[in-house]
């Protein structure tokens, strides 16, 4: 193997040489490993944003008090989440949803979403629909 140049006698510099190289090789592995990642990352936020903001909206029944429309008890961020992840499979941190108060009346809304660390010209649609009484 040594005439053939596959090989090389096991002397302190070639080690060394060879240790460099293997260390080389491992740091731009790496390296790319973290790329991948990052980009898998970026993949799976746009296809959760899209999975948030397209089809259907998120629909939330809630009992109003019989005269009024008013809720007796107003839809939070965290029944926003619940919902999302119950309806469209998506696991949605309440630090994610812009709510500037709680939602207290029937009709659609759209909601904010702040992902990544900025908010996202796309809203999640929100329906807030009467519970039938039985």
């Amino acid at each position: 193997m040594i005439p053939l140049k596959l090989a090389k006698y096991a002397t302190e510099e070639n080690v060394a040489e060879a240790m460099r190289e293997k260390e080389e090789r491992d740091g731009s592995e790496e390296e790319e490993e973290e790329v991948l990642d990052e980009d898998e990352e970026k993949k799976k936020l746009k296809l959760a944003i899209k999975m948030l903001t397209k089809g259907n909206p998120v629909t939330i029944k809630r009992a109003t008090k019989r005269k009024t429309a008013e809720f007796n008890i107003p839809i939070t961020k965290d029944d926003v989440a619940k919902e999302v992840a119950k309806q469209k499979s998506v696991d949605l941190d309440t630090k994610s949803i812009m709510l500037d108060k709680p939602i207290d009346s029937l009709g659609e809304f759209d909601v904010p979403l702040w992902i990544d660390g900025r908010e996202l010209e796309e809203k999640l649609k929100v329906v807030v629909k009467k519970k039938a009484y039985k």
